[in-house]
């Protein structure tokens, strides 16, 4: 997300500043992809190879045991807490990077896109002042609808799927590599042609979505055991990702024609 962030604050950038902004941004995304995600997957295998029985619901448990397990309680309980602070400033870090998205595409793209891009071509600073304020004002309803949905979603799926709890992440990657298609083209093609095919954008990002939620949809309305998915729900930002390509290269192919 904030890759996002950085594309859309840099949008009207100098041509000549393209080319370094680019790299910057794949590489902050490659570093991401090796640690946590790599980093923390090797660590997980590791933790299943040097104990029995670890599995997903005690995998922290595991983890946290393995820390000073016979050091000093002063030292070890100080060493925990910044581990536990760790896990939360990740977990926070990530949600006000969704969240100031989100304000970023209501306000931007849904309800003052004319406004705002008026206001870029020709400054004002009491409109400039007036749209940061309606921006602000979305912060709260939009952090309050966030969770609401996020606790609506992981209790409908813990409820009727009956998966793991670290499943449902999965499912929020689902939504996030669904970008990815889109934004490199956007990236390495450049604003004029991106703003072309912004419908097959859309398109791509909307088919990767709900290809993520399907298999939820048919344990929860079709009524199918959960246990017929099994671990398809571990695959599932690899069926975003792979339908969200194929409708943005049709999108391409067609828009060519």
């Amino acid at each position: 997300m904030a890759n996002w962030q950085s594309i859309a604050a840099n949008g009207d950038i100098e041509v000549s500043k393209h080319k370094p902004l680019r790299w910057a941004i794949i590489r902050s995304g490659l570093y991401v992809n090796w640690f946590p995600s790599l980093g923390g997957i090797l660590v997980g295998l590791a933790l299943r190879l040097s104990y029995t029985g670890v599995d997903d619901k005690n995998i922290f448990k595991f983890a946290f045991d393995t820390v000073l397990p016979h050091g000093d309680p002063i030292v070890r309980g100080i060493i925990l807490g910044c581990l536990l602070l760790g896990f939360l400033a990740t977990s926070l870090s990530t949600s006000d990077s969704y969240l100031m998205s989100a304000v970023q595409t209501i306000t931007y793209d849904l309800l003052y896109h004319k406004e705002i891009k008026e206001l870029l071509e020709n400054e004002n600073e009491e409109k400039e002042k007036f749209y940061v304020k309606r921006a602000k004002s979305l912060l709260l309803p939009v952090a309050v609808a966030m969770v609401l949905v996020f606790y609506g979603s992981y209790t409908a799926y813990t409820k009727y799927v009956g998966r793991s709890a670290l499943d449902f992440q999965m499912l929020i990657y689902s939504f996030a590599i669904t970008l990815l298609v889109p934004v490199m083209y956007a990236l390495f093609a450049g604003v004029e042609k991106a703003q072309r095919h912004k419908r097959a954008a859309f398109w791509a990002v909307t088919a990767g979505i709900s290809a993520a939620i399907l298999p939820y949809i048919t344990v929860v309305v079709m009524k199918v055991d959960p246990d017929l998915i099994g671990d398809v729900v571990n695959y599932t930002p690899i069926f975003s990702l792979a339908i969200s390509s194929v409708i943005f290269s049709l999108g391409l192919l067609f828009k060519k024609k």
